[in-house]
Formats: structure tokens, C-alpha cells, sequence
């Protein structure tokens, strides 16, 4: 499979070897040596009859946040400017949205307008999937509703090449509320595209109804863990105040601390997508352990966020 010029939406057409190549292409990028194509929306573009440069206007990427978000809408406006594109925020509260306009009619108005990419984060109300069959430039998932959230399983896969040296084999252990969790769904689609291996760890409320293989105590999946990604509570998905009633339970069974960290594996690998809850699903002592890499996370998702942008509009 091509990026170019197609929606990225989920896994389900893309290739071990797809998702290696955009890796080598973001780390070409983090280190300034990634070859830019003169392409239409290029900044480098030429024309054809000389060596003049064209005066085409540089892509501009709307970017619909239908859903609150850090650091993935910032993460896209700084991937946005890495190679000179216009990024257009879409303020939701200030739209025909709130006048009963579909989000279908919004996107193809602003499809009349020019804009060369979508990039969207919503609820369930339609999916980008139906929405894609009507638009005609492609459409990035920014996360939706709990299906999935594609360019943060990206960037979780590629810290954990980058800190193990590998993909293939290792084995990520995901905690806390998996059920709710869009990243649950897109990294288990992607690790094990990438040959990992996938467990999830939680109270029983929190876990999936799916095949995947799960440990009810965090201590009997740690041993067998080399990797940890610990989730938030989804409470905008669920009662708050059914957690609250059990959240003592939460953070005693299932929270990330340096005492029950003391033990693991010295090689692990400690992750967390974001908004991360200090002393709920992760201590703030676990911030400073070498083996956590979360911020290492938010980096790393600009050089994907950069690429996957760049390989659709063909820019790489």
C-alpha cells in the first residue's frame, strides 16, 4: 500500500513493511536527512519549463477536533508547519455545526473550498469510514469515539522500536480500561500487525470482550510483560460515578508506583498515550524512571504525525 493520497483510517490495508518504511521515513525526518519530493504542494516545486519556482500555494490541512485534545492537535499543527503547510482550525462551537448541519455537508463545503487534507477527532455519531465513501481528499483519523486511534499507535509502536530495538516478540502488557480505550483498539491491531504480542490487565469492568489474552492481576502480567502502557480511566465514556466508587480499588490493584515497579525488568519499557493522572493510573515518581518513555511518546508524535502527512500529500 501507497499513503499517497488515500485516507488513513485504521490498519486494516496496511503491511508490516508499510508501517516499517514510514518509521525509517520519521526517523530520516527527526535527524534532517529525509528526501523531499518536488511535488504540487511542495515548497520546492518547480516548473516544468525552467527552474523557476512555481507559485503554487502550500496544502492546507483542517484539522476538525470534534472532541477535546493536546497532544495530538498540537502535535498535527507543528507536523503541519514541519513541511509548509497551512493548518486550518475548525472551531466547533463557532460553526454551522451548531445550526444542525451534518458534519458530512461541513467537510464537503470546505472540500469546495480547497483544503487538501482532513484531519479529525470525533464521538460516534457517524463514522469516518461512511464519511470517507463521500469525500474525495483523504481523511486522517485523529481518534474516534472508541474504535480506534491510529497515528497514536504509530508513535507507540515506533517508542517502542526505538527504546527495545525491536518490535517483533516483545510483549505489551495494556492497563487499566481497555474496553473504553480507542489506543487499546489501534494498538492491538498494530503490535500485532508488527509481530508483538498483546495482553491486557485491569478490573473486570474495564476489559474487553475479545480473545485477547488478560491477567486480572497486574502483578502476575508485569512478569510477564517487557512492555507497560498504563491508561486513564475513560470517564467521559462511562459513569463517573461508578468509578468513583471503586477508584481506591483502581489505584491500589492497577496504578504504575516505583514500589511495584522496583522488581520488573530493568530493560522495560513504561508507556502512557496521554492525559496521563498522576497518583490515579500512574505515580508521579514513575515519571522519572529511566525506563519511561512517555515523553518520549509526545516527541515522537510529531515525526509521525510529520511523515504520515507528508507520504499522503507526497511529500516524501
Amino acid at each position: 500500500m501507497s499513503f499517497y493520497s488515500r485516507h488513513f483510517l485504521d490498519f486494516s490495508n496496511t503491511s508490516k513493511e508499510d508501517v516499517l518504511f514510514l518509521f525509517q521515513q520519521a526517523f530520516s525526518l527527526s535527524q534532517g536527512t529525509a528526501p523531499r519530493k518536488n511535488t504540487p504542494y511542495s515548497k520546492n516545486s518547480h516548473t516544468a519549463q525552467n527552474s523557476t519556482p512555481a507559485f503554487i500555494p502550500a496544502a492546507s490541512i483542517a484539522l476538525l477536533f470534534l472532541e477535546p485534545s493536546t497532544r495530538t492537535k498540537m502535535s498535527f499543527e507543528l507536523a503541519a508547519h514541519d513541511f509548509g503547510y497551512k493548518p486550518l482550525f475548525f472551531d466547533e462551537e463557532n460553526s454551522s455545526l451548531k445550526k444542525g448541519e451534518l458534519i458530512l455537508d461541513t467537510l464537503l463545503n470546505l472540500q469546495a473550498m480547497g483544503v487538501n487534507l482532513f484531519v479529525i477527532r470525533h464521538g460516534t455519531k457517524e463514522s469516518l469510514k461512511d464519511l470517507s465513501q463521500h469525500i474525495q481528499i483523504p481523511i486522517v483519523n485523529a481518534g474516534e469515539g472508541t474504535s480506534g486511534h491510529p497515528t497514536q499507535a504509530l508513535l507507540d509502536a515506533y517508542t517502542i522500536l526505538q527504546s527495545r530495538g525491536c518490535i517483533e516478540g516483545e510483549k505489551v502488557l495494556i492497563i487499566g480500561d481497555s474496553k473504553y480505550s480507542r489506543v487499546a483498539q489501534s494498538n492491538l491491531e498494530l503490535l500485532t500487525i508488527l509481530g508483538a504480542h498483546v495482553a491486557y490487565c485491569g478490573p473486570q469492568e474495564f476489559l474487553p470482550s475479545n480473545t485477547c489474552l488478560q491477567f486480572q492481576t497486574l502483578e502476575e502480567g508485569m512478569e510477564w510483560a517487557t512492555v507497560l502502557m498504563a491508561l486513564r480511566p475513560q470517564l467521559e465514556r462511562h459513569s463517573q460515578n461508578d468509578f468513583n466508587k471503586t477508584r481506591e480499588s483502581f489505584i491500589k490493584n492497577y496504578s504504575l508506583n516505583s514500589d511495584r515497579l522496583a522488581s520488573w525488568t530493568s530493560q522495560g519499557v513504561i508507556l502512557h498515550p496521554g492525559p496521563y493522572i498522576r497518583e490515579q493510573e500512574i505515580f508521579s515518581d514513575v515519571l522519572k524512571d529511566p525506563r519511561c518513555k512517555i515523553f518520549d511518546q509526545v516527541k515522537n508524535g510529531r515525526w509521525i504525525r510529520s511523515t504520515l502527512l507528508a507520504l499522503i500529500l507526497g511529500d516524501l
